[in-house]
């Protein structure tokens, strides 16, 4: 057992571990540096790949934000020009058109019943004229 230990005395074991600590940080610094290199690699394929990706959201925000304008417009008054303008004309011009329906309903009704008592009484009347003439014809040809 002593010829075992004499072989990893203690200058040995802190020459065995510098040199494995050496060791083991080269490894290390081959596998960053070569992670940090594919790395980049990939940001550099992804930006390439994402930057038209990009270019083409942009537009159609841009198609959208036009798109949008036009529709603000539309459903904001701004004196008569716009689809909103367009929809309280239509609604006002209803109410005035159900108003004005109501007052020659109204109108109309009431000629329709002075009409109806006009008509009873001329049919009252004619039969009473009828009946006038019907008794002058029987005393003729009695």
């Amino acid at each position: 057992m002593r010829l075992a230990l004499n072989v990893f005395s203690t200058n040995n074991w802190v020459q065995y571990l510098a040199s494995f600590g050496l060791i083991m940080g080269m490894v290390w610094g081959v596998v960053w540096g070569g992670i940090r290199l594919w790395h980049k690699r990939q940001v550099v394929e992804l930006a390439a790949k994402i930057t038209p990706l990009l270019t083409e959201i942009n537009g159609r925000l841009d198609s959208q934000d036009a798109v949008l304008s036009d529709v603000q417009h539309e459903v904001t008054l701004n004196n008569g020009s716009s689809v909103k303008d367009s929809v309280n004309r239509i609604e006002e011009s209803q109410i005035l058109t159900k108003t004005a329906l109501e007052v020659t309903q109204a109108a109309t009704t009431k000629t329709l019943e002075r009409m109806a008592e006009e008509i009873t009484t001329i049919r009252i009347d004619l039969s009473e004229h009828l009946g006038v003439h019907k008794g002058m014809l029987m005393v003729r040809d009695a």
